[in-house]
């Protein structure tokens, strides 16, 4: 029986790797906004899709994390 399950696992994953990714994600997401509700799940991809751009830049070398800090810290001391 495990032998199959792995088997039907294995065969998923090579034949249609998107739908199965697909669908393990909208299982997790489900599963976490029954346990924990729509709201704070909403805020945890909020920051997660936040870091995940802020990472994409960085790796290209759009972006410097200490000068994007200097940066919005002069513009928020200037507002005052």
């Amino acid at each position: 029986m495990k032998e199959t399950m792995v088997q039907f696992c294995k065969d998923c994953l090579c034949e249609h790797p998107h739908r199965t990714a697909g669908t393990a994600l909208g299982l997790l997401l489900g599963l976490a906004i029954l346990l924990f509700g729509f709201w704070p799940v909403l805020f945890v991809a909020l920051c997660c899709g936040i870091g995940w751009v802020v990472g994409s830049r960085m790796d290209r070398g759009e972006m410097h994390i200490a000068e994007t800090i200097d940066e919005l810290l002069y513009r928020w001391q200037n507002r005052r």
